[in-house]
Order: C-alpha cells, then structure tokens, then sequence
C-alpha cells in the first residue's frame, strides 16, 4: 500500500552525471507503477537490476500465483463476440507506447473489456470514499493503454485491495492517460541519465520498501549534508562499462 503523498525527494544530493545507458526498449507496467511510488526505487530495479523480497512481496504472492496459475487465453480483438471475457494472466505489449504488461484478469464481453489488478493492502480514503493510489492508478492506465493499442475498448479498470476485499473501479479517461504517459517518457529519462534519483525524505513509504537496506536514505540524507572534502558524489552500485 502506498503511503500519503506528503515524502519529497532530497534534491540537495549530489549525483554523478554517469554515461547515459541504454535501456530495455519496452518499460514494464509493473515498474511504472514503483517509478510514480519512487524513482529511486525504479533505478535500483530496472537499471541496477536489484530486487529483494519484503514481507509485503512474500504475503501476495499466493494471491498472483492462484491467478497466474489459472490462465485463460484472451481472444483477439476482432474474434471477441458477445461471450462474457473472463481471461487470466495476460500478457500483452504495445508497439505505440513501447510497453508491456502481464494483466492479473481481463473482463468483458466482445471489444469491451476491463483489466483487473490484484494488490495488497487498501486503498487509500478520497473525497468520495475509497481510491486507487496514484501508482496503482499509472499502472492500471498502462494496462489499458495497452488493450486499446490492441484492438480492445477500454473505458475502465479495476485494482482489487486484498487487504479491504475491495473493487476500486478507475476510469480511463484522457487526463489519466496523459498523466500517466508523462510517467512513462519521465521514467525512460530517468532509467537512461545514469543519476540514481536522491532518496525520499522522512517518507512512510520507507520502511515498507524492500530495497531500503539498499536505498539507505536516512543515512544518504546525513551524508548529504555532512561538510566534504571530496566532490561527494554518488556511484551506480554497477557502472556500466564501455
């Protein structure tokens, strides 16, 4: 569950202006959804290749594995007739906005269909009763962006909270959708700088990432802030070559 959006990002860290790498060429939606989370945590994920499991990764995956474990096929759009879709685990990609998705569940019926993502925890309270986090939110968009590259109407999205056993229905609508492309072109800028992003400040969203014995931002903010004699810059854990 993502924490309240009152973290900032400590911009007083200096960073190494790195060769600029060259990345995957197709940005997985499941890491946009950690980019808008955190950039740093997308770095370290997609760039420097490091993952570590956490308790909230451990406790659903059961939940994605009885879903990936009972795939349906999802008919191509110009064979989908008026026949109910109910289709799991779907992998799909987009040539127009180079991404890529593995879908928990596809409902409909004939073009018409609705990705589904299972996550852990709530949602959050809005002003109108419960809502998807922002990430959620960017990540369910890519989804649908993806169907409807492929032939597919999609108006809406649903994340499913496992820890509430809620529906958050989330409506795709042109402003999301260009949220949520300006994510994606900030995170492909991100990924091929070379800069790891400065860590987030006194956020709660820290001790709940499974990368923070990685991350270290407490003590990345204090050395920030430490007098220098050296330029103080921050290395990639692995420089690329070349």
């Amino acid at each position: 569950m993502e924490g309240p959006r009152t973290d900032r990002h400590d911009r007083r860290l200096p960073r190494r202006a790195l060769p600029a790498v060259e990345g995957p060429e197709y940005l997985p939606a499941r890491l946009l959804n950690e980019f808008v989370y955190c950039p740093r945590l997308f770095f370290y994920e997609w760039v420097e290749g490091v993952f570590a499991e956490s308790a909230g990764t451990v406790a659903g995956a059961p939940r994605h594995e009885e879903v990936e474990g009972k795939a349906d096929p999802l008919p191509p759009a110009p064979e989908a007739d008026d026949e109910p879709i109910h289709s799991r685990t779907v992998g799909l990609g987009s040539e127009t906005y180079k991404l890529v998705a593995r879908i928990d569940i596809v409902e409909g019926a004939g073009g018409a269909v609705s990705p589904v993502d299972y996550k852990r925890g709530a949602p959050r309270d809005g002003d109108h009763g419960p809502e998807a986090w922002p990430a959620d939110r960017a990540q369910l968009c890519a989804q649908a962006l993806i169907l409807r590259d492929n032939g597919y109407t999609c108006t809406e999205g649903i994340v499913y909270y496992n820890g509430t056993n809620q529906r958050v229905r989330v409506v795709m609508d042109n402003t999301l959708a260009e949220e949520t492309l300006r994510a994606v072109t900030d995170a492909r800028v991100v990924a091929t700088s070379g800069r790891i992003p400065p860590p987030l400040v006194r956020s709660p969203k820290c001790p709940r990432c499974p990368l923070v014995s990685v991350c270290l931002p407490e003590k990345t903010a204090a050395s920030a802030a430490a007098p220098r004699v050296d330029s103080g810059e921050q290395l990639a854990l692995f420089p690329k070559s070349g």
